[in-house]
């Protein structure tokens, strides 16, 4: 899993590759853009990362079990 740095001039900067195991098949952003969430098809999990907005680092925070057959994720805000 690689994560960039998108620059206004249009460059870009991958500040490094991040090892998962389990069969990635998904990537979705939560809505504040601090957390990555990471379908796992193959061990039906979802993997949380952390990620750092100016640097693009990814921290992992937990796995989850999701069930069997994970494919794709969706995050909904809830109301404060």
């Amino acid at each position: 899993l690689n994560a960039a740095n998108a620059f206004e001039d249009g460059t870009l900067t991958v500040p490094g590759i991040f090892a998962i195991a389990g069969g990635p098949t998904s990537v979705t952003f939560d809505p504040a853009g601090d957390h990555l969430f990471v379908t796992l098809g193959t061990s039906g999990e979802v993997a949380t990362l952390a990620m750092d907005r100016g640097t693009g680092q990814l921290t992992p925070v937990e796995t989850d079990p999701a069930g069997s057959n994970v494919r794709s994720s969706a995050v909904r805000s809830r109301p404060r």
